[in-house]
């Protein structure tokens, strides 16, 4: 297949990808914080506060970098390792399509850890620029 397709399939997802957990992520963001119960529960034991700070780095600060092509295969991790945590630690009587949001949210990250940005994001120019062919 041509690596140009294969790029331009790469860029659309993670632009789409990213684009959608920002923007599905930024509603919940918002309903928690005007509601009166705690942010977060505190998961590992490191606090509701600093789980919360995490969150919002793994799912913001690492997408968008995602987004952008920047070291990729790295900030692709924390929005997918959220994103599975959150599927996985809903208590059992939880419906389906709770957990089926937040997996679908982990796939583009998924795919993107293991096959990198492409030829069109910041880490792809820089591989260009570094390594003329």
């Amino acid at each position: 297949m041509d690596r140009h397709r294969v790029s331009l399939g790469l860029l659309l997802l993670r632009l789409c990808g990213g684009a959608l957990l920002i923007q599905g992520r930024a509603l919940v963001w918002s309903e928690m914080i005007h509601s009166n119960r705690p942010l977060f529960q505190d998961f590992f034991g490191v606090g509701g506060e600093f789980t919360w700070i995490l969150t919002l780095f793994s799912e913001f600060l690492c997408t968008v970098l995602v987004m952008l092509g920047v070291f990729t295969r790295y900030t692709a991790v924390p929005p997918l390792v959220v994103m599975l945590v959150m599927a996985l630690a809903l208590p059992a009587g939880t419906p389906w399509s709770v957990r089926e949001m937040y997996l679908l949210y982990a796939l583009p990250f998924f795919v993107l850890t293991f096959t990198g940005p492409g030829e069109y994001s910041v880490d792809g120019g820089v591989g260009a620029w570094a390594n003329p062919r």
